[in-house]
């Protein structure tokens, strides 16, 4: 709103005291926070279905432009500059809007899965069996599962399953690929705890999930009997509670053994 406001003014090369611009800036603030809180647009009830979203954000725009218009008039501010503000914040919801739904499809995304208690993520292999091995502790949870193979997606029939690409840090392109599928999952499923046995799509889950504040969890797996994995290591320093299946390895404060899986 703000870029969309200064930008109206250059456009339009139009001059407005500092009192004045503050004035309006305060108002478009305000005007935005009202219209959205009346539409609830950042809220539970309109971001699990992508056609709420769609109305409540039209809605909230709508009424913002008419509130800053009548403001506006009412202190004589050049009408012009208004069009051009309201056009500028309709083209940029507008391509934002379009964004979403050209991006939705490719990251495999089914809206009516949005919420999750806890999204456990593994690799396929061992990884993947060791975290089936934990499933009676998901029992009475909303739970979606995070993998790099689809058919796994039989092994968890009943819940949420999405896949990121098989990457690792020698395939720089898949690499970031897979960064930008885990990070759109978790910022769309918002699970309260990320919970992984490993290994590239895990320690990126731990990762995001250290960034957004949510509570994480990492399993290094039970073929690191000597140490831990070099994913495990870099989770040590990341992971709200890292585990070992070895006994003996647990010898620094952050590492826990509680026995294991298999």
């Amino acid at each position: 709103m703000f870029a969309g406001f200064h930008a109206a003014i250059s456009l339009g090369s139009f001059t407005l005291t500092a009192h004045d611009t503050y004035v309006l800036v305060s108002v478009i603030w305000a005007s935005w926070f009202l219209s959205t809180m009346l539409f609830r647009l950042y809220s539970e009830y309109s971001m699990y279905q992508l056609s709420d979203i769609y109305k409540a954000t039209w809605r909230s725009v709508i009424l913002h432009i008419i509130l800053i218009s009548a403001f506006a008039l009412s202190i004589q501010v050049a009408f012009e500059l208004i069009f051009i503000y309201s056009l500028i914040v309709l083209l940029a919801f507008l391509c934002s809007r379009s964004l979403c739904s050209i991006l939705m499809p490719l990251i495999d995304l089914d809206f009516e899965e949005r919420k999750a208690n806890i999204l456990a993520i593994a690799s396929v292999g061992g990884h993947w069996i060791e975290l089936l091995r934990i499933m009676p502790l998901f029992k009475g949870k909303s739970v979606s599962f995070i993998s790099n193979n689809q058919s796994l997606k039989e092994t968890v029939l009943g819940y949420s399953f999405h896949t990121v690409p098989d990457a690792n840090k020698d395939s720089k392109f898949k690499l970031l690929g897979c960064i930008m599928k885990v990070s759109a999952y978790i910022l769309f499923l918002r699970p309260q705890v990320i919970i992984t046995t490993g290994a590239a799509p895990g320690l990126l889950g731990i990762l995001i999930g250290k960034i957004l504040g949510i509570k994480t969890i990492w399993i290094d797996s039970i073929a690191n009997a000597e140490k831990l994995s070099l994913s495990g290591s870099i989770a040590l320093w990341l992971a709200d509670r890292v585990y070992t299946q070895w006994e003996h390895l647990a010898v620094q404060p952050k590492l826990v053994y509680s026995g294991n899986v298999l």
